[in-house]
């Protein structure tokens, strides 16, 4: 199989042409076996490879969890001094990031504080601050009220929402005192404007650079969203996720001294410096060929995932394609112009370098692998939030699994999973919906008469953790 940006694992970018709407394009990663969408490493840009080179000196944990989790670290660097137009609206590089996984196995916290740690000398250059300046110029916050928030952003647009457990924030959001906050966020995300109003306050900072990165279990995941609202609110669809699965992804498990990085952790402030003196906000614009290769290429993930894994998924993919997709390519543009914006500093031509500032197909393409890798843990994460509650879904698709060709008839599967008829009717309703089984109509042999009959979808796999290679 053909991944995004290779025939070869050891294509070069540079020699990706321009694609035309006649042009063939490379299937995505994901949907055939978890092997061919396994994170990989090599395909990766340069600084994302730099940057996992120095943290594994000092941790173990996964480098899909490192990546995902240092991405809004520096999100939060450029803030809302850099961004892109689309469709009329300012696209900034903020990004919100979940990593999920079992209890300290995973090390989804320790991926998460090694991200953080880039930032520990600017955070050290604080100490000497007033509080006042303090609270201002830290950008990270932690479990804040909707006020707080609000009150927070005013102060500085730009700002990293850390928490080590994301059951802090749900939590906090269904307190009497916060209804509505996960609304608020979900708005924000989208107009860059925090809109809370109160009866003692009316907060409405705008051009704001949210970020968010957190952690959280599986069986915590289930336990908060198990009704609707929670996730059919837009919050869901907003993040990207990182599914950890220390058995299958990474099993290193030797002592690492994190202080062996140290040193070049902190190297990176020189970076983020740079970014957080940027005199913006200033446009970045997508090159012509960019543009076209990923107008095309979004168009055709978005028929795919559809097809094969329905509207749900897509709802979570549109996000992922066309916003995440944008802010991403930011990033990369930004960590690989890094001499020029030094040179824009100090001569303080910053316009000059703007006006000319164009994504190239390149960092286009490193941008889309991204987002099908994210994509790939979205099929992941809504089987982690359904599975706890569709206990009899589960069961219909299990029997179905068990059939030959993985098909069987209404009153087959009915028998056999020896639910009653109304409970099976709304399971198969769901399963439906969720374009998880297909429903066949078929005449029976010598009659007038049509049987009813349901067949799996390539989605119930990865929903239902089915052995993944169908016999």
């Amino acid at each position: 199989m053909k991944l995004l940006i290779m025939e070869e694992k050891q294509m070069q970018y540079n020699s990706i042409q321009p694609i035309t709407e006649q042009n063939e394009l490379p299937e995505p990663i994901i949907g055939v076996n978890k092997q061919e969408s396994k994170f990989n490493v090599d395909l990766l840009p340069d600084f994302l490879k730099e940057y996992l080179k120095i943290v594994q000196k000092g941790c173990n944990a996964s480098p899909k969890a490192l990546v995902a989790s240092w991405l809004p670290v520096i999100s939060v660097q450029l803030g809302n001094n850099v961004y892109i137009v689309n469709n009329g609206n300012k696209i900034y590089p903020n990004l919100w990031v979940i990593l999920i996984g079992p209890s300290s196995q995973s090390q989804k916290s320790t991926a998460a504080n090694m991200a953080i740690s880039t930032l520990n000398p600017y955070l050290r250059s604080l100490d000497n601050k007033s509080e006042t300046d303090y609270n201002k110029l830290n950008p990270i916050i932690g479990r804040v009220t909707q006020t707080k928030l609000g009150s927070m952003l005013k102060e500085n647009h730009s700002r990293l929402l850390f928490l080590n457990e994301f059951g802090n924030l749900l939590e906090l959001a269904h307190s009497s005192g916060n209804k509505g906050m996960i609304q608020t966020l979900t708005d924000l995300y989208d107009r860059n404007e925090y809109n809370y109003n109160s009866m003692s306050n009316n907060i409405i900072p705008k051009d704001c650079a949210l970020s968010f990165l957190s952690c959280c279990t599986d069986s915590s995941m289930q336990q908060y969203f198990k009704t609707n609202a929670d996730q059919n609110s837009g919050f869901l669809q907003r993040a990207l996720y990182c599914i950890i699965s220390p058995s299958s992804e990474y099993t290193d498990i030797t002592f690492k001294d994190n202080t062996a990085c140290a040193e070049e952790i902190e190297n990176y402030e020189k970076i983020f410096n740079l970014f957080r003196n940027i005199p913006g906000p200033f446009e970045i614009k997508l090159s012509e060929s960019a543009n076209t290769y990923a107008t095309f290429y979004v168009k055709y993930r978005r028929n795919e995932i559809i097809n094969k894994y329905g509207n749900n998924a897509w709802s979570y993919g549109v996000r992922i394609y066309t916003q995440a997709f944008l802010k991403i390519s930011i990033i990369i543009f930004m960590m690989e112009n890094i001499e020029a914006l030094h040179k824009a500093m100090e001569t303080g031509k910053w316009a000059d370098f703007f006006k000319s500032a164009q994504i190239n197909q390149e960092q286009v393409t490193q941008a889309l692998l991204l987002c099908d890798y994210f994509f790939a843990d979205v099929l992941k994460f809504i089987n982690i939030i359904e599975s706890g509650k569709l206990e009899n879904e589960a069961k219909i698709i299990e029997k179905l699994y068990l059939c030959p060709d993985y098909k069987a008839t209404h009153s087959e599967l009915l028998r056999s999973t020896h639910l009653n008829a109304n409970i099976f009717k709304k399971a198969i309703t769901t399963l439906i919906q969720q374009n998880a089984i297909t429903k066949i109509a078929e005449k029976s042999l010598g009659t007038y008469k049509t049987k009813k009959s349901y067949t799996l979808n390539p989605i119930a796999w990865d929903m239902y953790n089915l052995p993944y290679k169908p016999r």
